[in-house]
């Protein structure tokens, strides 16, 4: 209760609509960031081309001009709450959204990640909307795939976020952990154990991380759910719960390793933003003598989500298949 209190004391809209009204069909990008600016014009450009309505960002104080740059877009509402995030973050995602937003669906994406809708949906996210919709399914399962370029760190410092995201277009699926969704020993199955399926489906972890630095993150998140009655907001970073979970999944691609990671890791473990110590692990592996470049034992071209979907990274399914055929 003192967290809530605290939460809505320091939260305050500095641009951008109050009240935000969606469609069945259309949905709301939520970003939970701070001192964003570099990833940001990219972020709105390809979401708004696969259709994302509004944007939603809530700012945890940033000093880089971040909400400067967002007050005159008119499909942003930015959202500032100067709180520790390792203690706030699961309750900002929790309780700012549904005060700005009615109706429609939340997409949640980190300000370094790019959804991409499951092939068949022609680069768009709502025919997927209306096909989670129809079917009586409100969350679907998104999966981070950990994009790299093998070129040392030094230089890829230097590029810019366009030039990222041009460049590091390599990816492994090696090392990867595949958890059932209902596995009662996992750490989420507090917040998942309720929710039906319509498919079997399952979490990721690990992967190229684990590789390369020997952590274990968790790949995948609720990354798309419905804005409605009845379904609980999140209770974990990566879960919601009273959810019917689709039979599709798709995936983000995601850059964590942009711009001067080393730099900007070494900041966080300095302040201590995070706690969950995977920092600490990629902090020893920059460490060690010469120049860092991430290698894995194959790495692969992104070639789009249909060879992802190849690959078993991502599932569909026959009706999902049906239904935007049909709408196509």
């Amino acid at each position: 209760m003192q967290q809530r209190l605290a939460l809505q004391r320091a939260k305050r809209v500095l641009s951008g609509q109050a009240v935000v009204t969606l469609a069945d069909d259309q949905c709301c990008a939520v970003v939970l960031e701070k001192n964003a600016r570099w990833y940001l014009p990219e972020l709105l450009r390809h979401h708004r081309a696969i259709g994302v309505q509004h944007f939603l960002v809530i700012d945890n104080g940033s000093t880089d001009g971040t909400p400067e740059l967002l007050e005159s877009e008119p499909d942003v509402t930015v959202i500032q709450a100067c709180v520790p995030v390792s203690d706030y973050e699961v309750l900002m995602r929790r309780l700012l959204p549904p005060l700005v937003v009615q109706g429609g669906w939340f997409l949640v994406v980190d300000s370094d990640e790019m959804f991409e809708p499951p092939p068949g949906c022609n680069g768009q996210i709502r025919p997927l909307l209306r096909y989670m919709l129809a079917e009586g399914q409100t969350a679907m399962l998104v999966h981070m795939l950990d994009m790299f370029s093998d070129q040392s760190a030094e230089i890829t410092c230097r590029w810019s976020y366009v030039e990222a995201l041009d460049r590091m277009s390599l990816y492994s699926l090696n090392a990867l952990e595949r958890i059932d969704y209902h596995d009662p020993d996992f750490i989420l199955a507090y917040f998942v154990k309720d929710n039906p399926t319509a498919a079997p489906q399952n979490f990721w972890r690990g992967g190229m991380r684990y590789e390369v630095f020997g952590e274990t993150p968790l790949l995948t998140k609720h990354g798309i759910f419905r804005n409605a009655d009845g379904v609980a907001p999140p209770g974990h970073v990566h879960a919601v719960s009273n959810v019917c979970v689709s039979d599709v999944s798709a995936c983000y691609r995601h850059y964590k390793f942009s711009g001067d990671y080393i730099t900007r890791e070494r900041n966080h473990v300095a302040a201590g933003t995070w706690q969950h110590g995977e920092d600490v692990l990629r902090l020893a592996r920059y460490d060690q003598p010469g120049a860092f470049a991430i290698r894995t034992a194959s790495q692969l071209s992104f070639r789009g989500t249909e060879v992802l979907l190849d690959e078993g990274f991502i599932q569909t399914s026959d009706r999902f298949r049906e239904f935007v055929e049909r709408q196509a």
